[in-house]
């Protein structure tokens, strides 16, 4: 589909809503061996090969952790998360400054995010859109 898609429009970015997994074995390998599997073959296949950056979504734990994320991990340059601020986040940031927050979890790209620091967005949830707010918090140190 990408390979048709690119010869009659040249695609950018690509953006993949979902990396799923192989689920039917019923077997945890197996299961991550998929998942590594598919994001290296985009990884190495249509972003390496067309130069383009990929960006897709992976499925999390009920927890809120990777789910996979040992054998993710090896195989992306950067890991994010996105998430709703509290209220609490809202009135230390302030209105402008969005109602959402991404972090960057792991990044081979960079320097390594601070576990308590984000980057504003605001959420529009009736569009389901992200976009950068009118202004990013200050983070205060404690002391």
């Amino acid at each position: 589909i990408f390979r048709r898609v690119n010869n009659e429009r040249k695609v950018g970015v690509l953006v993949i809503d979902y990396f799923k997994a192989d689920y039917d074995s019923k077997d945890a390998f197996s299961t991550a061996t998929s998942l590594t599997g598919l994001v290296n073959y985009c990884k190495n296949e249509i972003a390496g090969v067309y130069k383009i950056p990929i960006l897709g979504a992976i499925q999390t734990t009920q927890s809120g952790s990777v789910s996979f994320s040992s054998s993710v991990v090896t195989a992306v340059s950067t890991l994010c998360w996105i998430d709703l601020k509290t209220n609490a986040e809202i009135t230390t940031d302030g209105e402008s400054c969005g109602n959402a927050k991404l972090s960057v979890l792991f990044n081979r790209n960079g320097a390594q995010m601070q576990k308590d620091d984000y980057i504003d967005l605001q959420f529009d949830g009736d569009i389901i859109t992200y976009r950068s707010p009118e202004k990013q918090h200050i983070r205060k140190e404690p002391y």
